[in-house]
């Protein structure tokens, strides 16, 4: 259950099935701590869609018509990089999951996970995107000056 001085993370779903993206949007539609924001059955579509609405996690189906594979994750990093990807697989494009995952998904998970399992995955991957934005706003530019003698040290 989510706090109430957070909103919720902002989801898009793109899968090629309807059943797909009916199951995945009734499953964040479940929980406060998600809005779902939109959901497309095309690989240009969610690209377009993420443009517009900046999500906070966009879950991608590897097999998706229009483009595939990579391809979505790579164009929606580079248009909104504050956006985390999950790569949706089945057995024929879990290959096209692991890829994207090295071009900046945070990870893949099989398109049929159980829902328990796939709602797992989905805050372990957005609670470490939001630690690493606190981090980062707390990092300072100069590194402490511990670090700066151990690095003298090698």
């Amino acid at each position: 259950m989510m706090s109430a001085r957070f909103a919720p993370l902002r989801v898009v779903v793109a899968a090629t099935r309807i059943g797909d993206r009916v199951r995945i949007g009734r499953l964040l539609g479940l929980s406060e701590d998600f809005a779902l924001v939109g959901v497309v059955g095309d690989g240009s579509a969610v690209v377009r869609l993420v443009t517009r609405t900046r999500p906070d996690l966009v879950l991608v189906d590897a097999g998706l018509p229009a483009v595939a594979g990579v391809a979505p994750t790579h164009a929606i990093l580079t248009t909104s990089p504050a956006t985390t990807v999950v790569m949706l697989t089945t057995p024929d494009t879990h290959d096209a999951g692991c890829v994207a995952v090295r071009a900046g998904a945070a990870t893949c998970v099989p398109l049929d996970a159980p829902e328990v399992t796939l709602m797992r995955v989905v805050r372990s991957v957005m609670y470490w995107a939001i630690v690493d934005l606190e981090a980062s706003r707390h990092r300072s530019v100069e590194p402490p000056p511990w670090w700066r003698a151990l690095s003298d040290a090698r």
